[in-house]
């Protein structure tokens, strides 16, 4: 989708006010691994759940997607059994860069890691630095993420966008046509002055991008449904082909039993000589108008006719 792009560093830092905000002392309730490095987080706090949607690279929001039931993978039960009885303590950027740290606490001491630049990542960390768990195990010349090992920040490289959030930030989707073009804090210079561009506001960015990845989700879903629709048409073309040759075959079986039971008793005739006579003798054994011998089998006392 063209309006969905990975979020800046003051994007995710006014992502992680957000969250802050909704999902303080929450209590972690679930967590879902979905498809594309996408996953769904649930939380509980005075009784009402709220989700957070991690597309990997891409974007961490709260959401109204949830998801439906499946087996979860091996990930997900990995980080549910990480997290069981946890509560969110903090979450923030850090420093500049495009990285969400969570903090748990409560049961166990736990920080989950979001990295949200390049394919991105999630990572778990103990409480004495430790990776725990990694969605990618991978290492590089500075660090690695695989399990076991002390868990660094890459270095900060000051990327682009790294000011800090306006006091009254603004959530403004850009759309022409009624296709999303771009998204943005505040305006956004090159669709402002863009007189066929429209703008919708949101009252956080979190709404923003939910309504993005909402949409997206449900085109997907969409496409999905047409791809098992074709699926099934031809899994019924083929049935459809199935039966007729079935009811072909059962008209034959048919035919042929009402020719074998009409003439049941010159047949019965038939295999009473064949079963008196002996083997030398079996080739002039004579068929009756209609039925033609094809062949006696004096020692299993058998014979094959043609009506």
């Amino acid at each position: 989708m063209p309006g969905i792009r990975p979020l800046s560093s003051t994007e995710i830092a006014l992502i992680a006010r957000e969250l802050g905000g909704a999902l303080q002392d929450a209590y972690f309730k679930s967590f879902y691994e979905l498809d594309g490095g996408s996953f769904l987080m649930t939380f509980s706090r005075e009784r009402k759940e709220r989700a957070v949607f991690v597309s990997l690279g891409r974007s961490a929001h709260l959401t109204e997607f949830r998801e439906g039931k499946k087996e979860p993978t091996h990930f997900a039960t990995s980080v549910r059994k990480a997290l069981d009885a946890c509560r969110l303590r903090k979450i923030e950027q850090h420093g500049t860069d495009r990285i969400l740290v969570m903090e748990f606490g409560g049961r166990r001491n736990v920080s989950v890691v979001l990295e949200m630049f390049g394919k991105g990542n999630i990572v778990l960390v103990d409480d004495r630095g430790l990776v725990e768990l990694a969605y990618r195990s991978v290492s590089f010349s500075d660090r690695s993420l695989r399990k076991g090992m002390l868990y660094s920040f890459p270095a900060l490289r000051g990327r682009a966008g790294g000011g800090g959030v306006p006091e009254r930030p603004e959530s403004v989707l850009y759309v022409r046509d009624g296709e999303p073009l771009g998204f943005g804090i505040g305006p956004v210079q090159e669709y402002e002055q863009d007189g066929g561009i429209s703008k919708e506001r949101f009252e956080s960015m979190s709404k923003l991008l939910d309504s993005l990845y909402l949409e997206e989700r449900s085109s997907g879903k969409d496409e999905e449904k047409a791809r098992q629709a074709e699926e099934l048409g031809k899994s019924l073309e083929k049935l459809r082909t199935q039966i007729k040759e079935n009811e072909r075959e059962a008209k034959e079986c048919r035919e042929a039993a009402n020719a074998i039971f009409g003439r049941m008793h010159e047949l019965n005739r038939l295999l009473a000589q064949a079963r008196k006579m002996k083997a030398k003798e079996a080739g002039d054994l004579e068929g009756v108008p209609d039925i033609r011998v094809k062949k006696v089998d004096a020692k299993k006392k058998s014979v094959t006719v043609e009506l």
